[in-house]
């Protein structure tokens, strides 16, 4: 950690103008940042502990059952055990027909939704919430999360102009929005502002450090790799052992080809509600030639991501998986054509392009990136997608430019494509950019 540090200080200095104010957040007389995320995940453990017995003795009680679900949710960001977010989803349905304010009650039970991505039944929770009242502010901004969500893109906008001006509620969803868009420098500038609001208003350590880690997203998109972790480790100095700022440097340490550095990050966050983080393991331990802890992380990842009923939790995870390998193509399509009922966004489109184009179906991989590109910005990862699909259509001078764009910055590419240009398509410059694949230890 300190040698991290000390390698990321130079960064501090050649990006000290576009981080002004980041040490805004480094202290806090009301706080103390020794206490970490394991003792507030106790206290917290507690405080659900003790509403659970009133809400026992009085499950009427909408006041009690509202905090029980707000209660678990907090847990859940902790701790990720899914079982907290079906307790919350349990107690939110209970609480419809007996809640005066049926918008806020819709409205919480749609962000329980999306947090188990079930995306259709959040984004109807959420425009009954808008029914029931459309100047409900939290209505509309939980409509805008699930509608973006989705891919209803329309909605997401509309329900965005809906709320008020100069929020908090307002800006992140702004910001969101911007950056979408490419418009990285207005959306970082909205995201300070709500951190400092949020730091200004003594709100909880972990909404402190998840905003914090909302903006190292952005600058990574704008600056790089290394003001990101300028601010992922912000984020650790405001919530130690914060499991967003851990995995943003495990996932940089693992695009940098720092393999032991992820292993580490990586092994401090572990836990079944996020399989993908196996999947992750799993290719870090063959990079450094441990072939059967690889395949150890990677049945377990199978284990809990390949199950029926986890397929809409982890659909795009696993559809990358089957890609990687001939024989399961056709299922990586099934897979994702389920999710594009479930969620027909511009993600779920992009990573059906890639399966389209490694199952050798130009046609509908370029289709499908036609689809990526009708909405905001494509992401790097998208860009690369569509020039190796431009590339085996023939289109070379296409597919050139668009390699440009997406190795601007090879961290910001998902780990696929990255694996991608060390074993196919990238051409002998590219290699000089990526981490080396061989063992480090």
């Amino acid at each position: 950690m300190n040698a991290r540090r000390a390698k990321w200080g130079m960064a501090a200095v050649l990006g000290a103008a576009a981080i002004s104010g980041v040490w805004a957040f480094r202290t806090s007389e009301t706080r103390d940042a020794t206490v970490g995320a394991a003792a507030e995940a106790e206290v917290l453990s507690q405080t659900i502990a003790f509403f659970e017995r009133k809400y026992a003795a009085d499950p009427y009680n909408y006041l009690i059952g509202n905090r029980l679900v707000d209660g678990y949710m907090v847990r859940f960001q902790l701790e990720a055990d899914l079982l907290d977010v079906e307790r919350a989803e349990v107690i939110a349905r209970k609480m419809i027909p007996i809640v005066p304010d049926s918008a806020n009650a819709f409205a919480r039970l749609s962000l329980v939704l999306l947090a188990k991505h079930g995306f259709a039944d959040a984004f109807s929770a959420a425009r009954t919430a808008v029914a029931a009242d459309t100047s409900n502010a939290a209505a509309q901004a939980v409509l805008f999360d699930a509608a973006l969500t989705i891919g209803n893109y329309d909605t997401a906008e509309s329900a965005l102009a809906r709320l008020p001006r100069r929020t908090t509620t307002r800006r992140l969803r702004q910001a969101r929005w911007l950056a979408a868009h490419g418009r990285l420098t207005q959306a970082r500038e909205l995201m300070l502002r709500v951190c400092r609001r949020f730091h200004r208003t003594a709100a909880r350590r972990q909404l402190v450090a998840w905003c914090v880690t909302q903006l190292a997203d952005i600058e990574h998109q704008r600056l790089g790799s290394e003001v990101a972790s300028i601010w992922l480790e912000l984020a650790l100095t405001v919530e130690p052992g914060y499991r967003g700022a851990i995995e943003g440097l495990a996932d940089l340490a693992y695009a940098r080809g720092e393999w032991e550095e992820a292993e580490s990050l990586y092994g401090e966050i572990l836990a079944d509600a996020h399989p993908d983080l196996y999947l992750r393991l799993a290719e870090v331990q063959r990079f450094r030639g441990r072939a059967n802890e690889a395949t150890r992380y990677e049945q377990r990842f199978l284990e809990i991501a390949a199950d029926p009923d986890s397929e809409a939790l982890y659909a795009r995870p696993l559809a990358f998986f089957y890609a990687d390998r001939s024989g399961s193509l056709d299922l990586a399509v099934e897979i994702m054509l389920r999710e594009l009922d479930r969620r027909p966004s511009v993600e779920t489109y992009d990573a059906l392009s890639w399966i389209y184009l490694k199952r050798g179906e130009l046609t509908l991989a370029l289709e499908a990136s036609d689809r990526v590109r009708s909405w905001a910005q494509p992401s790097p990862t998208a860009d690369y997608h569509r020039a190796r699909t431009l590339e085996a259509l023939g289109r070379a001078d296409e597919a050139r430019k668009l390699y440009g764009q997406a190795l601007a910055d090879p961290t910001l590419l998902e780990p696929h494509a990255r694996q991608d240009l060390r074993t196919r398509a990238c051409p002998p410059q590219c290699l000089a950019i990526l981490p080396s694949s061989s063992p480090s230890d």
